[in-house]
């Protein structure tokens, strides 16, 4: 079961990072709200506005995500976090986008659906103490500047989850 985003929620994220660059010097990351949006699966927004970074979504907000895009903009530049995942796949949210300065990344749940809090929360902790995880770490870390190592280490964890789930994972390169 795959499906194409609607166009008008790439214009959307193109448009807010625009938007945000012109914002740029003034951020203050430690009071800072994210852009964010609902869009239906044909590309209408359903909501639109400012989340605050810790605020926590109420029931009606986890209602009008179910089968449908969400989309927000992270200004750390890192994809997911695991609250937003266990969210969207608590809320059943058709597709969960995440959109920076530089790229925007996307998870889709697979014919069977999201895994549970419970497999989510287990998945990433098997995987951030995996072989396979620690050595492409420590690998990156030989040959790539310090501030690259985070937005890595991330992008690797959640493509691993991906994989472990059959998740639809994919990174935009904007």
């Amino acid at each position: 079961m795959t499906w194409d985003t609607p166009p008008i929620v790439l214009e959307y994220e193109r448009n807010a990072i625009t938007e945000l660059k012109k914002r740029t010097e003034s951020l203050d990351y430690n009071h800072f709200t994210e852009p964010a949006a609902i869009f239906s699966q044909e590309g209408t927004i359903l909501w639109e506005g400012l989340r605050d970074l810790l605020s926590i979504l109420t029931p009606d907000e986890c209602q009008l995500m179910k089968g449908n895009i969400f989309t927000h903009f992270h200004p750390s530049g890192l994809p997911f976090s695991s609250y937003d995942v266990i969210t969207c796949a608590d809320c059943q949210v058709r597709e969960l986008r995440v959109f920076t300065f530089i790229n925007i990344y996307s998870i889709k749940p697979n014919a069977l659906g999201w895994p549970c809090k419970t497999e989510i929360e287990e998945k990433l902790s098997l995987i951030e103490r995996s072989d396979e995880y620690q050595d492409h770490c420590r690998l990156f870390c030989e040959i790539h500047p310090w501030n690259e190592h985070e937005e890595y280490f991330s992008r690797l964890k959640w493509e691993l989850f991906a994989g472990y789930f059959d998740l639809i994972y994919s990174v935009i390169p904007l």
